[in-house]
């Protein structure tokens, strides 16, 4: 992990394997995720205020002309690419390098790798990673439900070097559950996670399944 170095141009080993997994992470690489409590979009989940403030001026396009119009493999690949190939790299010229750069000048963040503070940024955003990095506060805790910037680190650092695969379409159903549901923190977090349902989620989601179940046969038998 230390030798996949990040510098300023969107080129080389370490800016692909972050690219790639960062899209493993967000959206399991479907370029076409929206997250019904966020609307955070696409392979990265950037979120709208993101897209408003800095994906439009930098790319003169719209959510929607990078997002895929139907199910299609071919869509799906050609939204999948234009997110990859298009946006990811002026996201990560003009906002995670220079991050990274400036993180690295102020000596912070020392026991962490270039392609671990790059993904706190994208979390949390510049102002709250930067406390993070010097107080270990993580603001992605304030809201119920959000995961700790330490697992998500840590999730991102599993996925280095497994991405790259075929960019897949939402599961047909009206909403994917996400176990990252937080509304972007106030330092501006480019982000919002939208994950594959996880087993604690499923879990939870059969306890409370069972204790309906349960109230119900009591309340039958109550009634006879």
């Amino acid at each position: 992990m230390d030798s996949l170095r990040l510098g300023g141009k969107a080129e080389g080993e370490g800016y692909e394997k972050l690219r790639d997994a960062l899209a493993v992470v967000e959206s399991a690489n479907r370029p076409g995720a929206v997250n019904e409590y966020t609307h955070a979009s696409g392979l990265y989940q950037f979120i709208p205020k993101w897209w408003d403030k800095f994906a439009k001026k930098e790319t003169g396009r719209d959510i929607a002309s990078f997002m895929p119009k139907d199910k299609s493999q071919a869509e799906l690949d050609r939204a999948g690419s234009e997110q990859k190939n298009i946006l990811f790299p002026k996201y990560y010229e003009k906002e995670l390098a220079p991050f990274v750069a400036a993180t690295r000048k102020k000596g912070l963040a020392k026991n962490l790798s270039d392609i671990q503070v790059a993904t706190a940024f994208h979390k949390l955003g510049a102002r709250d990673a930067t406390k993070y990095f010097k107080t270990g506060f993580d603001a992605s805790r304030g809201t119920k439900g959000n995961e700790a910037i330490a697992d998500y680190i840590a999730k991102v650092d599993r996925n280095i070097g497994k991405g790259g695969g075929d960019y897949r379409a939402e599961p047909n159903r009206n909403a994917v559950a996400s176990t990252n549901t937080s509304q972007p923190t106030s330092s501006g977090s480019p982000s919002s996670s939208l994950a594959a349902p996880t087993d604690a989620l499923e879990e939870s989601n059969r306890d409370i399944m069972k204790r309906l179940m349960r109230l119900a046969g009591e309340l039958r038998d109550r009634i006879s």
